[in-house]
């Protein structure tokens, strides 16, 4: 952002009178925590979200770069989620078995670290989680799969 903007001098005329009566330090930091919540309270306002129905019970969110997915960038879930999109998930996979395929992609992870993100594709409908084996025993752990369409 231009500090020349008429916008960005007015979050600054705003940081300012917020802090007027604070004393030093207290007035500095306060300000540039105000200045930059300014701020970035603009930049999420700019963004423009729109909702797109994807498949069974999932929405994506799309941004203006264009990007469609419901997930960050760089998180678990993204590294769990191209694993769903390769064909992975086809056939029923436990958590060792998910943890061993991340390592061959040099991503070391504990179970610990990937359960949330498992739990959060399950309930987002891009795996399901189940202990039915497709030759119709019972496995005694968890294991995950792609749902059938």
């Amino acid at each position: 952002m231009d500090s020349g903007t008429p916008n960005f001098q007015e979050k600054i005329k705003l940081a300012r009178e917020a802090v007027e009566k604070e004393e030093e330090p207290y007035k500095t930091e306060a300000f540039k925590i105000i200045l930059t919540k300014l701020i970035e309270l603009e930049s999420f306002g700019n963004r423009k979200y729109e909702k797109e129905k994807v498949g069974r019970k999932k929405t994506r969110i799309k941004t203006q770069d264009g990007s469609a997915n419901w997930y960050q960038s760089g998180s678990t879930t993204e590294k769990i989620m191209k694993l769903v999109d390769s064909g992975f998930f086809v056939t029923n996979h436990t958590l060792t078995d998910i943890i061993k395929k991340l390592k061959s992609y040099d991503y070391h992870f504990k179970q610990s670290d990937l359960t949330p993100s498992l739990r959060i594709i399950v309930r987002h409908g891009d795996l399901d989680k189940t202990k039915d084996l497709p030759d119709g025993t019972r496995s005694s752990r968890w294991t995950y799969v792609k749902p059938k369409e």
